[in-house]
């Protein structure tokens, strides 16, 4: 497939680039990669997304798409640089970059299509919970409760009004530095969703799992909450649903594939939550 994009856009692949288990990405000449995707109905309907998303936004804060492909499921995007999590070391440092970038995303005006944060919170919870009898009750249900009541917010709060472009998979390692702008960063591989701007914010409380362990779970992610609002001008406890439903998705999703690794620590994090005390976020 690799193979034939290359030759229909006729271009030469050069050296191979991260890419995960649905796609392949490689490097095209220095100012752009060719990306392939699996030929699967759910692999393409995302780089359909993906696409949308990259097309409405114009470089703003994400790579800039150059060529697509429905049919060959191919797209040539520009080439950004390093990723956030290989040159910034301080966490907040880089919750911080993250966020300056982030309003430009929600700024934009969305594709239409997309999925709501209704249809997502409802998605995250369903999928919590399925994965859980599914895998044997491999966890507490504690966590399970914990994610259906936060999405049942979420859904709920989830209005036209407060929704906006979302990226969906904003970490550190989908922020790259912009070549045209030193100093400044863009994303790559946006999932696309029309949904309250804290959906992103709630990735950041998905990762970090080992920082979050090394104290108190229940303060430190609270606190990370409280950072990542003030920093936007976000809902913390807004922000502390959609990590609640991310991590346990996240933490389910690797359990499955076999990755206990990322999964023990992640669903470690989310049995604590589900058991700390209760109450409002504060920075």
């Amino acid at each position: 497939m690799l193979a034939a994009a290359a030759r229909a856009w006729g271009l030469a692949p050069g050296a191979a680039l991260a890419g995960d288990a649905a796609s392949c990405v490689v490097a095209v000449g220095a100012g752009a990669v060719l990306k392939v995707v699996a030929p699967t109905p759910e692999a393409r309907a995302g780089l359909a997304r993906e696409v949308a998303v990259l097309a409405a936004d114009g470089g703003r804060a994400c790579a800039r798409l150059l060529r697509h492909d429905p049919d060959l499921g191919a797209a040539l995007v520009e080439r950004l640089g390093r990723t956030l999590e290989s040159t910034v070391a301080d966490r907040d440092a880089q919750l911080a970059a993250i966020c300056a970038v982030l309003p430009s995303l929600w700024a934009v005006t969305p594709p239409p299509g997309l999925p709501t944060g209704a249809d997502e919170a409802r998605r995250l919870s369903g999928y919590v919970a399925a994965a859980w009898e599914r895998l044997g009750r491999p966890c507490p249900g504690s966590i399970v409760a914990h994610a259906e009541a936060a999405a049942e917010r979420r859904a709920a709060a989830s209005a036209p009004g407060r929704s906006v472009l979302v990226h969906g998979d904003a970490h550190p390692w989908n922020t790259l530095e912009d070549l045209a702008a030193p100093g400044g960063w863009r994303f790559i591989d946006p999932d696309g969703i029309l949904a309250e701007p804290e959906y992103d914010l709630g990735i950041l409380l998905r990762e970090f799992s080992h920082d979050l362990l090394a104290g108190d779970p229940v303060a430190l992610a609270r606190g990370r909450a409280g950072r990542l609002a003030a920093l936007t001008g976000a809902d913390p406890d807004a922000i502390w649903d959609w990590g609640v439903l991310l991590r346990a998705e996240n933490g389910l999703i690797h359990l499955a594939q076999g990755h206990d690794a990322i999964a023990e620590p992640s669903l470690a994090v989310s049995a604590a939550w589900a058991t700390g005390p209760p109450g409002a976020v504060h920075s």
